[in-house]
């Protein structure tokens, strides 16, 4: 599948995919203006289940 978000264009395989892309771009769960070029995040994938 093929998505376009926040003048993004986002490829993905599974349609399970479309929740991380949620969380990330559009829910901000990250609140990327924090994060820096080079910075490392870890997911522990706590939103699956």
């Amino acid at each position: 599948m093929h998505i376009k978000i926040k003048n993004m264009s986002i490829s993905f395989e599974d349609n399970h995919d479309i929740s991380a892309i949620i969380e990330v771009l559009v829910l901000d769960v990250y609140k990327m203006e924090n994060i820096k070029n080079g910075d490392t995040v870890l997911d522990l994938g706590a939103g699956i289940g």
